[in-house]
């Protein structure tokens, strides 16, 4: 008994849920965004001693973001089995299941039971001490997760956008307070995402995922272009950003007004209904994306495809000798001729000067907008990579810098993409 469609890993292109065509094509531009734009996870890398810690931290990332879906999926194999033995039970004694209590009161056709499993099982299977123990952890996962976002937020808000154009000559104290003040209106928002979420119908992580997939691609594709390509210029970088995000919110609105009329028109399995409002959110991701891309290049065209004088240190070298500089200023300077620069900021502490490069590894040295302006960089300059002594790093980590360690970090970056290859194989 059960829906057929969960025993298969590939899916139709117009299934409902989990459209693989979608999969393979739109999600790969949420996933490039949470993976590689997102600031929870790119200040953590951005933090590692050298660019090959950094890489070898990713490659462990992956092996663990391997286990997820197991955490995921067991439970709702142990709450299945779980609800077929009760309905076994119930026959062999002659009672009707629907009304034999416990598991045999899941409702299978409402879509929103699936959230409940996990709960479910704590409550129905757990002695009490082990129940409050898993509550306990889920509560402080929760509040690591949140507090990570909001911390993420209050950065981005008090030093991005308060300290930069707000206020200008804002002293570190003045940062303080507003980055408190951002975490009360980022929580504040939160609460009030509460009820649009409990209104959806559908399964959380759907719900999770349709939101994340309407925002993403904006953010993504204008940050990739101006890290692969010199001539994106500020203007067309306002305005993919623009562009994509009022599609993205159109388009939610549309979606969320009609997810009932979306949910009946779907038939067997196979999505219906009116195409814009009821288009998956994967192929959402993908339209913003190539939207958001196309008016990036055409309004930086049109503005003249200008490098600006950083630019060269801010993009990425892919090849050449440019990869073997001692390190690379990443700047924004698109507001040189702006307001004034800020007073020094008292709260941070100056950092050391870059060491001069001995090794073939390029070393990477991150510099806010405050630093660029006059204010000392947050994070001091990650010493040289080679030979001799190296001022703050231990000597056991030296390894991973050698030809060992380099070895090692491809060897684990090949192997992860071939482990995940077999995995799709295995279970298509």
């Amino acid at each position: 008994a059960g829906l057929d469609r969960h025993l298969h890993l590939l899916r139709p292109a117009d299934d409902p849920s989990y459209p693989t065509l979608g999969l393979l094509t739109g999600q790969l531009v949420g996933s490039a965004w949470y993976w590689c734009v997102d600031q929870v996870i790119v200040q953590r890398v951005l933090a590692a001693r050298s660019p090959r810690q950094a890489a070898a931290g990713c490659a462990t990332a992956g092996y663990l973001k391997l286990l997820p879906p197991l955490i995921v999926v067991v439970p709702g194999i142990a709450a299945r089995a779980l609800y077929e033995r009760c309905r076994l039970d119930a026959t062999s004694r002659g009672e009707d299941p629907s009304t034999a209590g416990g598991w045999c009161e899941t409702n299978l056709s409402d879509p929103r039971a699936s959230n409940g499993a996990f709960a479910e099982l704590i409550v129905r299977e757990l002695p009490s001490g082990l129940v409050g123990l898993v509550l306990s952890a889920m509560v402080c996962a929760m509040m690591s997760s949140l507090s990570s976002q909001f911390a993420s937020a209050a950065a981005i808000l008090a030093h991005d956008l308060y300290g930069r154009h707000v206020h200008p000559s804002a002293t570190g104290e003045d940062l303080v307070w507003a980055g408190r003040y951002a975490t009360v209106a980022v929580a504040g928002l939160s609460f009030a995402w509460l009820p649009i979420v409990a209104g959806q119908q559908g399964e959380f992580y759907l719900t999770v995922q349709n939101a994340s997939q309407h925002l993403a691609p904006a953010l993504a594709v204008v940050v990739t272009a101006g890290v692969v390509s010199r001539r994106v210029t500020p203007a067309g970088a306002v305005a993919g950003l623009a562009s994509g995000s009022v599609a993205a919110a159109v388009q939610y609105g549309v979606a969320l007004a009609n997810e009932e009329r979306c949910r009946a028109a779907a038939v067997d399995g196979h999505q219906g209904g009116n195409p814009f409002a009821c288009l998956h959110f994967t192929y959402v991701a993908l339209f913003l994306g190539g939207l958001t891309a196309v008016v990036t290049i055409a309004v930086s065209a049109a503005t003249g495809g200008r490098t600006a004088p950083s630019a060269a240190a801010a993009t990425v070298p892919w090849r050449g000798a440019e990869r073997r500089t001692p390190h690379a200023r990443m700047r924004d300077e698109d507001d040189q001729d702006g307001p004034a620069a800020p007073a020094p900021n008292p709260w941070r502490a100056p950092a050391a000067a870059p060491a001069a490069a001995e090794g073939k590894a390029a070393i990477i040295w991150v510099e806010s907008e405050r630093a660029a302006t006059g204010d000392p960089p947050v994070t001091p300059a990650m010493p040289a990579v080679g030979g001799g002594s190296r001022p703050g790093r231990r000597p056991e980590d030296d390894w991973l810098e050698g030809r060992t360690g380099r070895r090692l970090v491809r060897a684990a970056g090949v192997s992860l993409v071939v482990v995940v290859s077999v995995l799709i194989a295995a279970f298509a």
